[in-house]
């Protein structure tokens, strides 16, 4: 399971990147909107993780319903329902590798959905939110990690 999950993100983080570059403006790199799209999910995923951490995984079914919306959102709510349900890590993997084919998924959506799961899984796990957000980052391009371009 988890060398088709490294082998999947490696194609789409390719596929982005050359997506990417083919958009830098005057030799300066700027991050498309879709790639801005995978720095809130990101974010999202963070603060969910604060709520599970701080006040457990019921106070986490009940704030998912305000998920910002983000493209792919109801993806999200739905693993987070999984993880709330109290699924069987090996179970969510699963679902989400059967998801993850059935749908499709290309370049950024598919990065997205690679994010979603292994996001949710460490908040599953019960992982500090800082390490996952720093877990989540090293899944994007390195010209997504510019200090210039994320959050503090």
């Amino acid at each position: 399971m988890r060398e088709i999950f490294c082998k999947e993100l490696r194609n789409r983080v390719q596929e982005i990147r050359i997506i990417e570059k083919m958009g830098k403006t005057d030799g300066a790199y700027q991050i498309s909107e879709k790639g801005k799209m995978l720095l809130d999910t990101i974010y999202i995923i963070e603060e969910l993780s604060e709520i599970s951490r701080k006040h457990g995984l019921l106070e986490l079914e009940k704030r998912v319903c305000e998920i910002y919306s983000i493209p792919g959102e109801r993806y999200l709510k739905q693993l987070i329902y999984y993880v709330v349900c109290g699924s069987d890590p090996e179970l969510l993997m699963e679902l989400a590798e059967l998801r993850y084919y059935s749908a499709s998924f290309s370049d950024y959506n598919a990065l997205q959905y690679l994010i979603m799961v292994k996001g949710v899984i460490e908040i599953q796990k019960g992982t500090n939110p800082i390490v996952i957000r720093e877990l989540l980052f090293s899944m994007l391009p390195e010209e997504f990690c510019d200090p210039e371009i994320i959050k503090p």
